[in-house]
Parts: C-alpha cells; structure tokens; sequence
C-alpha cells in the first residue's frame, strides 16, 4: 500500500476506510480508526496516516488493557525508580529469572528434607543420580 505507485486511484483499489475489522467471540466488529473514519477512504495522499494508525491500533490500543495489567503486577515486583538503575536487557533478565548458571552440587549440600525423606532415602538417591548425572547443559 506504501509503495503503490499505479495511476489508478488508490480508493478504487482498496475501497478501503479509516476502520479496523476483528472478530469478537465470532461476531466482527469494526472500528474507527479516527473520527468518521468509516466515511474517508484510502487515498495516496493518507495512506502513511492509515497505515501508522493501523499499527497503532494493533500494537497499543487493542491490547492497552493487557499491557496496564502487565505493568502493574510487574510493579508490584520492580519499583519503578530501581528500573531506571538497570542499565541492560540482561541485568533485567538476571533479576527475572535468576542466574542461568545451575549449580546442582550445591543445592544438594542445601537441601532440607521433610520425613519420611532423608538424604539416604533410595527415591533421593535416585534422584540426585539423575540431576548429577543425566543432566547436560544442553
């Protein structure tokens, strides 16, 4: 649509308006995507607006709700002022999902058992065989 460079009018092409088109639970619901945009057409001079408030409508407005819920449960762990502290994707991946770096032999040497398991206990021997044993980094 951006790079149309026909002499037919983009309008007659298309016969597209400023509207959006989804399903909700089977029934389709279109939307404006300004004011009166069911009324103006796609032409070459307004197809930049169209396509930009297209995207803006899919990537922002249609999943706004989600995206606020997101933010708050993830405030709720990270206050706001120690984000601006981290400085990489990856400093923010380390306090999200902890170090990739498993060290097994030491949870080992940790771990507490609640009877009837014991460190001699033929189930925790067995699986301590496999986790020292059967696992690879891969």
């Amino acid at each position: 649509m951006l790079n149309y460079n026909e002499e037919a009018p983009l309008e007659d092409i298309l016969a597209r308006t400023f509207t959006i088109d989804y399903e909700f639970f089977g029934e389709k619901i279109t939307e404006n995507l300004k004011k009166d945009g069911d009324k103006i057409f796609v032409t070459k001079d307004n197809r930049k607006e169209f396509v930009d408030l297209y995207i803006e409508h899919l990537f922002l407005i249609q999943c706004e709700k989600q995206i606020d819920s997101f933010k708050r449960g993830f405030y709720k762990l990270f206050d706001k002022p120690m984000l601006k502290l981290l400085y990489t994707p990856e400093e923010l991946e380390q306090f999200v999902c902890g170090s990739k770096d498993l060290n097994f032999g030491l949870l080992k040497t940790v771990t507490r058992y609640m009877k009837p398991l014991h460190p001699k206990h033929e189930f925790v021997e067995w699986f301590w065989d496999i986790v020292l044993n059967d696992f690879t980094d891969q």
